[in-house]
């Protein structure tokens, strides 16, 4: 019902091409360099991950829809990034439970809400377990060596409850080093989760 609101006094306007209907209309799609496939965690070198599914490449009308998301409050956007995702996802469920990145509490406030718990959200894998929290802020992402990412994010995750039986899939809009989904998972299997996963957006660098 909220959706429906929102599409009322909001229309939704193709990201590409402003067309009135989707977010992504026809032609528009298929610009996008969708993934094909799971990644190799070892590959891109995704610490503590067992499996990651990117849907597309950070670029083009991928990286201007994560700027609409992020910087503009269009999180109706996750709705039609998720069903993307359902289609082409097409590996067997290995999880359990979805969890999403949480942002810091200021960053949070300041943006009304979480990306990744709104994908997350309109996802139909698995239930939404926010089990994650930050412990204090860290710097945007953007910009900094991998050194530095890794060091930006360290320790920067801790469990807000006692993790349920299964295994974890993380959520989250773009991974670029995997710093932060390499953290997040280092948090969950150490308070005993098997397996960790992750489903972003985009996979950028």
């Amino acid at each position: 019902m909220f959706d429906f609101l929102l599409d009322l006094i909001f229309p939704r306007l193709c990201i590409g091409c402003g067309q009135a209907g989707r977010f992504f209309c026809l032609k528009c799609r298929k610009t996008i360099r969708f993934y094909s496939g799971q990644i190799n965690p070892q590959y891109f070198n995704y610490e503590g991950l067992d499996g990651v599914f990117a849907l597309a490449h950070y670029d083009g009308i991928i990286r201007q829809t994560i700027k609409e998301i992020k910087y503009r409050g269009k999180f109706a956007i996750c709705q039609e990034l998720a069903e993307m995702i359902i289609q082409n996802y097409h590996q067997k469920f290995l999880f359990n439970y979805l969890v999403p990145v949480p942002l810091s509490n200021k960053r949070q406030k300041d943006r009304g809400f979480n990306q990744a718990e709104k994908l997350a959200g309109y996802l139909k894998f698995a239930p939404v377990l926010n089990c994650l929290e930050r412990t204090h802020d860290t710097k945007p992402q953007f910009g900094l060596k991998l050194n530095e990412r890794r060091e930006n994010v360290k320790n920067a995750f801790a469990l807000k409850q006692k993790l349920p039986a299964g295994n974890f899939c993380l959520v989250d809009d773009v991974a670029t080093t995997g710093a932060t989904l390499s953290e997040c998972a280092k948090v969950l299997k150490k308070a005993g989760a098997p397996k960790v996963y992750a489903i972003c957006v985009a996979r950028g660098g």
